[in-house]
């Protein structure tokens, strides 16, 4: 299978039962509450989750950031989502 650098992260992992978190609050800043996606079909975000110049897709977690209640680490991350079935 060829890799398309343009595809969407969707396009390269089965990502519907996936969530994403980032290291920015809903406005964008390194503060807050960390936001969410919850739906990444068609989610991308320049600077954290988006097609790499491979084919693969890019996940970037920086060492601060905006986090969620009572922790201390940047929360940069994606984790299936066990509770969700198909559709």
């Amino acid at each position: 299978m060829r890799l398309n650098a343009n595809a969407l992260p969707s396009l390269v992992l089965e990502l519907w039962d996936w969530r994403l978190q980032l290291p920015i609050d809903a406005k964008g800043n390194f503060s807050g509450k960390a936001a969410e996606v919850k739906v990444l079909g068609s989610y991308t975000h320049k600077d954290y989750f988006h097609p790499g110049s491979d084919g693969g897709v890019v996940l970037a977690a920086p060492v601060d950031g905006a986090t969620t209640g009572g922790s201390i680490l940047c929360p940069v991350r994606i984790a299936r989502d066990e509770l969700l079935g198909p559709g």
